[in-house]
């Protein structure tokens, strides 16, 4: 965003912006963006691009208010319909819609030029990040992934015959019902339980999953 204080309050609202001032949020959000052109080699202009798990849609505005085709998915559309409703003041050519990740794949989405997972894998299982890394493998060549790991391998999983190493994480009681995990906005869908890989078995998956460099990026 180049000149933010022209957006009207309710696009502003969705870096955090504090008196005219980026916040950290608004700087990742222009800085991972700027990853994506930079591996994509071309313009925002010239890019579609999708942000799974996207929240409140603030990498899909950014990325559409530079002139890409942009798409948000998430599985809650509570954070979601701001975006949404900026995107429709705005005129933006950004669409969301309310799905799950885990099942995402080419054949219902298309190909993307960047697709970015910010703050989701570690809120799903094991088998349910293999899977998503393959699925979003055939969706496009840049994927840009913003997670927590593990950095002890505490625990170990063992899928499609291969050994993984990371730990488990709760995401909700074991009483909660569907409607109180739904509320925690921060929290997985349904699972649990979720695992955060080690930087090498992450690694490891996203090898596995088709794709052929992976980078570790310092901001």
């Amino acid at each position: 965003m180049d000149n933010p204080t022209s957006l009207p309050a309710s696009a502003r609202h969705l870096f955090d912006q504090d008196q005219g001032q980026y916040s950290v949020n608004a700087l990742k959000i222009r800085r991972v963006l700027q990853l994506a052109t930079d591996l994509a080699r071309k313009p925002l202009s010239d890019m579609r691009v999708l942000d799974l798990a996207c929240g409140t849609g603030a990498y899909a505005i950014e990325a559409a208010l530079h002139g890409a085709e942009a798409v948000g998915l998430d599985a809650r559309n509570d954070r979601m319909s701001e975006g949404a409703a900026v995107a429709t003041e705005l005129g933006l050519n950004a669409t969301f819609m309310e799905g799950d990740v885990r099942s995402v794949s080419a054949g219902t989405h298309g190909r993307f030029d960047a697709v970015l997972l910010l703050g989701i894998l570690y809120h799903l299982e094991a088998a349910d990040v293999l899977s998503v890394l393959r699925a979003v493998a055939a969706m496009t060549d840049t994927l840009i992934i913003d997670t927590h790991v593990s950095l002890t391998p505490r625990e170990v999983v063992t899928l499609e015959g291969w050994t993984y190493h990371g730990h488990y994480f709760r995401e909700h009681d074991p009483g909660e019902n569907e409607a109180e995990r739904r509320r925690k906005l921060r929290a997985s869908i349904d699972n649990e339980l979720s695992f955060w890989f080690t930087r090498k078995s992450l690694t490891d998956a996203l090898a596995r999953a088709g794709f052929t460099s992976v980078m570790e990026v310092y901001a």
